[in-house]
């Protein structure tokens, strides 16, 4: 089980927007731990703890695991069977296979997913984004 670690809840997501949101930091820890030639033990869930409201109940967690390391109630967003986690990392993994072959190419631009965030930006006067010159 994964567990990491939020202030708020505003970027905790359940795994079906991961992709979508860009939000794969979760899926990269499942990935991790799944491909660590020394572990290599399932991963049977991974979740946000958000502190402001101690809530834990959005990620992904596996229907069919039997861990029973805390309730599974309010959760039914996050739980999923074995083929969609394994459809996940399979997406992970050509999305991090496209990022490695650009960046071997030395194919790298700054060109954030979204542009707003750049208004408060405190890098935004040394940026080399095309839409902040």
């Amino acid at each position: 089980m994964v567990l990491d670690y939020k202030s708020g809840s505003s970027s905790a997501e359940n795994f079906s927007n991961w992709q979508e949101k860009n939000k794969l930091q979760l899926l990269f820890y499942i990935w991790a731990l799944e491909n660590d030639v020394m572990a290599q033990n399932e991963v049977v869930g991974a979740f946000y703890f958000v502190f402001k409201n101690m809530e834990r109940h959005r990620g992904l967690g596996l229907r069919e695991s039997g861990a029973d390391l805390f309730p599974i109630e309010g959760r039914s967003g996050a739980l999923t069977d074995i083929t969609s986690k394994k459809q996940l990392i399979e997406d992970l993994e050509k999305t991090l296979s496209e990022v490695m072959s650009h960046i071997d190419e030395g194919f790298f631009p700054p060109r954030p997913r979204d542009e707003d965030i750049c208004l408060t930006c405190p890098w935004k006067r040394l940026c080399r984004a095309p839409h902040l010159k």
